[in-house]
């Protein structure tokens, strides 16, 4: 159960008993505000209605501004709980739980109502631990996921929801699922107090629902409205139970303010690796004391991701060996979104993103977020769309870097319609095969549309809601994602532990890494080049060995072939050991045939395709 270890700390703390018997309880109090003033508890009976109790307290509870009381003989069924200062009620903001009310509710701090903490059943929970390099992570809003009519669960929108799509996203390759924000919060907007987060406010003044929840929040509690059942903890600590019984991560996103207490900030961590068992954070705020956090001995088996980490910082070990720290920013989203829309001069910067394993991190990559377009809408929107907000479009990134293949928004020309899915099906090629790990925003896999709307801040509609029937609609892009996810999986080395060297290291003939252009072994990154090849030798990617133990016709090579231009390209082929022939494995574009022998050394490829090649048996 809750522990004093991690309660400590600035703000409202409390320290109860289980649910459903009577016992006595300590309730601790911090009066930040109104200092001088009477104050006490607010006990209510959420069964029988009764009007609040009043327990106040006293001279004889108080040291400096830290109230402390014994309730004796409480029974806390039923019951729940908030502070009074003069008139003004204020609730428990270290509060574990809150009374559920429907979504959109509570619109101010003095209706929040914390009710008390109850035992859970772990059975015998362990985290998964997958290693970075295994990693294929989903990023979701837990209400937009499921609240959809389409989603066909029994609670939509709740944690119980997500759970109930568990063998869904194992289908799909999924080993890791980020959470948006899913601490207490209130449906209000908040001005933003970073520049990281100054791109997500909108530009009028009226308040506005915030869907998202990147403010500050009441940081020990799960939101109360994302739970279907009246006990938020319980619900929530179920669906992270049940992720864990099928293999599957949970990291969740915390947003500090730059003001946040260091203290604060581990208190909160620690309250949430210890009691609900979370596997990783992805911490969102400037300034964070992340030395502090990456070094704090109570969070060495969780992964900490965050947009960087400074060279005192990297404590990139846990006990086990293993990395634990990931860096999580956009730059390989703006270098190869360019890349996909075929602009010029982004050879090089493209080959370092596809590449990139940090020695002592790990690294996440993705193509799109909850900020900014969808896939779907990255390749049918080149401007954003964001009217609904009622900020006259003003709101949200002006740089996209995204193309509408043609025409803007929702068409019928089957010619845009045929090329919008071929771009799809090359961002899921550059998502998986790039070395780290990668990460899509859900609904991706299926082509989810937010109606070109880059910042739904504050849509709580279908905008944001997973429209599920496109799960049919687009099952051939849907199972290329799938068949995608197979072949990284089933492929080591197209996600190394570490960067695969272009020497021949092994001593086998060819390098782990190579770049090649129109003629083999020769790259070409001009500014006009758009097209390159990459090949990949497994020898490299052999872990703990010191010498080759198999010949050089039993070596496993893959060629990577991307051509982003409008025009087929003629990409020069390495020859391989033996009689051994390329073989077509995958491509992106549907001229080109699964199991296709390669007899020459060179290959004209598609425009606008990626086509991976490998080494086929001695002919």
């Amino acid at each position: 159960m809750y522990s004093d270890f991690y309660s400590y700390g600035p703000g409202v703390a409390f320290v109860g008993s289980d649910e459903g018997r009577r016992q006595d309880t300590v309730f601790h109090f911090v009066q930040e505000e109104g200092y001088g003033e009477a104050c006490g508890i607010l006990l209510y009976d959420q069964d029988g209605g009764k009007r609040p109790r009043l327990i106040p307290f006293t001279e004889e509870d108080r040291q400096g501004s830290v109230y402390t009381k014994t309730v004796k003989d409480l029974d806390t069924t039923g019951c729940s709980y908030q502070f009074s200062v003069g008139d003004k009620v204020i609730p428990d903001k270290r509060g574990l739980c809150f009374v559920r009310k429907p979504y959109g509710e509570p619109t101010c701090e003095s209706e929040l109502q914390a009710v008390f903490p109850r035992q859970f059943d772990w059975k015998r929970d362990t985290r998964p631990k997958v290693p970075f390099e295994e990693m294929v992570m989903y990023c979701m809003h837990v209400r937009g996921f499921t609240a959809h009519a389409s989603s066909g669960v029994t609670a939509p929108g709740t944690f119980a929801g997500a759970a109930e799509k568990i063998r869904y996203l194992k289908s799909i390759g999924v080993t890791s699922v980020e959470f948006q924000p899913i601490y207490e919060f209130l449906e209000k907007r908040e001005e933003p107090q970073s520049a990281e987060m100054s791109a997500l406010s909108p530009v009028c003044d009226e308040p506005k629902l915030n869907y998202w929840g990147y403010q500050k929040g009441y940081y020990f509690a799960p939101k109360a409205a994302y739970a279907g059942s009246e006990r938020p903890d319980t619900e929530c600590k179920e669906m992270i139970r049940s992720f864990h019984q099928a293999g599957l991560e949970v990291v969740l996103q915390f947003y500090f303010r730059e003001d946040t207490a260091p203290g604060e900030i581990l208190s909160v961590l620690r309250f949430w690796a210890c009691e609900y068992h979370v596997d990783g954070f992805h911490l969102i705020g400037d300034g964070l004391p992340m030395e502090l956090v990456t070094k704090d001995p109570l969070l060495t088996d969780c992964k900490l991701f965050y947009h960087r980490f400074a060279e005192k910082e990297k404590d990139g070990l846990t006990l086990s060996g293993r990395k634990r720290l990931a860096v999580c920013n956009d730059d390989y989203l703006y270098d190869c979104r360019k890349f996909l829309k075929g602009d010029a001069g982004m050879l090089s910067a493209v080959i370092g993103q596809f590449t990139s394993v940090p020695e002592d991190l790990g690294r996440v990559h993705y193509l799109t977020n909850y900020c900014g377009f969808t896939l779907y809408d990255l390749v049918s929107y080149s401007q954003k769309h964001n009217e609904a907000n009622g900020e006259d479009n003003r709101d949200g990134n002006d740089f996209n870097f995204s193309w509408n293949c043609g025409e803007e928004g929702p068409v019928n020309n089957r010619k845009v319609q045929k090329l919008r899915l071929k771009q799809i099906r090359n961002a899921y090629a550059f998502l998986l095969l790039t070395a780290s790990t990668p990460m899509i925003f859900m609904g991706d896999e299926f082509g989810n549309s937010q109606l070109g709307n880059n910042n739904p801040y504050c849509q709580d509609n279908e905008i944001t809601w997973l429209d599920w029937s496109l799960v049919r609609k687009n099952k051939s892009i849907l199972d290329c994602w799938k068949k995608l996810t197979d072949f990284r999986k089933n492929h080591p080395i197209l996600h190394p532990a570490k960067p695969l060297l272009m020497t021949d290291s092994r001593s086998c003939g060819y390098p782990g890494l190579s770049i090649h252009g129109t003629n083999a072994w020769k790259a070409d990154c001009g500014f006009s080049a758009r097209h390159f090849g990459m090949m990949l030798c497994e020898a490299d990617a052999l872990p703990g060995e010191t010498k080759l133990t198999e010949t050089q016709s039993k070596l496993n090579f893959l060629y990577l072939a991307f051509n982003m231009s409008g025009e087929e390209r003629a990409l020069g082929l390495p020859k391989l050991p033996g009689r051994r022939k390329w073989q077509v494995a995958f491509s992106t574009d549907e001229t080109v045939s699964k199991g296709e022998v390669i007899p020459e050394n060179s290959r004209i490829f598609p425009a606008r395709s990626v086509t991976v090649l490998a080494a086929g048996d001695e002919v």
